[in-house]
């Protein structure tokens, strides 16, 4: 969808119902929602108006793609298709959900995945004491967890001007329209973006939208693994180190 639709689809919400949606009493939710700005309830209602007309309460989006937006100097867009399929992972029921402003959950990696029930990535060049930061959030219309994120700064440190950090996102099979539509307009909206190569990981025969930015010394890879949505963020590499980094993920 262009950006222009998508911008009068969200203006053409009635503000009240942002309002009744911002002011819905939580307070018999088991687990705690965070509350949502104006701007992500409005986000979230255009996608229902986008994808099926109308807000259908616990509405699940099974067949999409993920893909991030390149912007040149015009405001030309270019889309890089991240994956060509939709993904999901089944979660454990009784998952941890920290409440509005409570820090993430810091967790070793044996920790994270006796926790969820699966594995993820890691790379021998990354410790075994290094520490992921759990997060998740629930659906708007249940109290069902619908996304995971682990966040790890420092999963790979050479020095203190060569680290790696890696971002891991999962969509629960339980997932709400609100929380599918940023992974298939691109989870990364920040500007600035400069799209390098696609590399494919042969070692997990898997493609990375491999991309820059232009205001810091920071390159990005991004893909999808076993229904997993992973970001790898290197600081101080070269282009080649970075690759030789990405194939030692297993």
């Amino acid at each position: 969808m262009k950006k222009e639709d998508l911008s009068a689809a969200m203006n053409s919400i009635d503000v009240k119902f942002i309002e009744e949606a911002e002011n819905y009493d939580m307070t018999k939710r088991k687990i705690i929602k965070r509350p949502l700005s104006r701007l992500a309830v409005a986000a979230i209602l255009a996608g229902c108006i986008i994808f099926s007309g109308v807000a259908y309460a616990g509405a699940t989006l099974t067949d999409w793609e993920s893909v991030i937006s390149f912007f040149d100097k015009d405001g030309n867009e270019t889309k890089v298709t991240v994956s060509d399929k939709a993904f999901f992972k089944q979660l454990p029921d009784g998952l941890p959900v920290p409440g509005d402003g409570e820090p993430m959950i810091p967790m070793k990696r044996a920790e994270a995945e006796a926790l969820l029930g699966f594995e993820f990535l890691g790379s021998k060049l990354s410790p075994e004491s290094t520490i992921f930061n759990y997060d998740a959030n629930v659906n708007f219309n249940s109290n069902s967890v619908a996304t995971v994120s682990l966040w790890c700064p420092g999963f790979i440190k050479e020095s203190e001007n060569k680290s790696i950090n890696m971002s891991v996102d999962i969509l629960s099979t339980d997932a709400e329209e609100g929380y599918i539509l940023p992974f298939i307009e691109g989870k990364d909206a920040m500007g600035g973006k400069v799209y390098g190569e696609t590399y494919t990981l042969e070692s997990l025969d898997a493609d990375a939208v491999i991309y820059a930015f232009d205001s810091d010394n920071r390159t990005n890879a991004t893909f999808v693994y076993d229904n997993i949505y992973y970001t790898v963020s290197a600081y101080g590499y070269s282009l080649e180190e970075f690759k030789a980094i990405l194939n030692t993920l297993r």
